[in-house]
Order: structure tokens, then sequence, then C-alpha cells
């Protein structure tokens, strides 16, 4: 990747926890001291942001967090550590809710319109060839199974197809 007109070489991908210094969840690179050289920045830099490091940390479970915080606090310069947030991009995804289950409703529900309006159809056309059939013997109750038979090859092929 060009960076500055210099080259450098991407070694792996991290998620990066998210703080109050307002960059995007796919946005940032993590530099060692070296990195920081190769651009002539200072450590503390911190490359245009606010100009601080940041640590990311999970407490084990079970340890005494009111402890943890102090010891924090104590390498903090006497500041409450910052906590992480959750992204606004994970936030836009959960606004979402239900629309993609609604979204994705739409084809199934027009699919079953449409294989119900073809099987409309058909018996309509159909009508005269079943008429012979139901004088020829055939029970209403048969006629009603040949339509469901028709129905459900219809909707096979169909689910099938899609």
């Amino acid at each position: 990747m060009r960076v500055d007109n210099r080259s450098l070489r991407a070694v792996g991908q991290s998620t990066i926890p998210v703080t109050d210094d307002g960059y995007a969840l796919a946005d940032g690179v993590l530099l060692g001291a070296a990195g920081f050289d190769a651009f002539g920045l200072e450590l503390s830099s911190g490359l245009g942001s606010s100009g601080s490091s940041s640590f990311a940390i999970e407490l084990r479970h079970g340890a005494d967090r009111v402890v943890a915080m102090t010891r924090l606090r104590s390498f903090n310069g006497d500041e409450a550590p910052g906590r992480t947030r959750t992204p606004p991009e994970v936030d836009q995804l959960e606004q979402l809710d239900r629309r993609p289950v609604i979204l994705a409703s739409f084809p199934v529900v027009f699919g079953l319109l449409a294989v119900g309006h073809a099987l409309v159809l058909t018996v309509r056309h159909r009508r005269k060839d079943l008429a012979v059939l139901r004088s020829l013997g055939l029970m209403p109750s048969q006629t009603a199974r040949s339509v469901a038979w028709q129905a459900s090859v219809m909707s096979a092929t169909g689910a099938l197809l899609g």
C-alpha cells in the first residue's frame, strides 16, 4: 500500500476498539516505532489524532473491577480510563431491525401469488377437460386431488428453479 508516497506492507488485519476519536470502524492503522520513524513522526503524534496512545484491555473473569480501575487510573495520570463503545456502523445495522426479513419475504409472497395465479388460470383453461373426466366417473375429491397435485408440482418446480 502507498501512503504519503511511501510504500508500506500490510502484515495483518486487526479490529481496533472504537474510542472517542471519531474515526470510522474501517479507518486506522497500527504502527510500531519503526513505522513512526519511517514517516518522520514522533511516537506521540497519533498521525493527526488527539496525540494519545490507546491500549485495549479485557479483565479476566472474576477480576476485582474496582482494584483494576484504580490501577489503570494510576497509569493514566489519575484520569479514569475511557471505555470502548459500539461502533456507529454496528448501531446502524441494529437500526435496520426487521427490514431485511420484510424485504426477503417479498419474493416469497410474489412467488406464492404467481403460483396461485397460474393454478387458477390452468384450472380455468382445463375446465372442459376436468368436466370430461368428471363425466367419466372422477369423483369431486379426486378432481380436487388432481388440482392439488398440479399445484404441488408447480410449486416444487418453482422452488427448485428459484
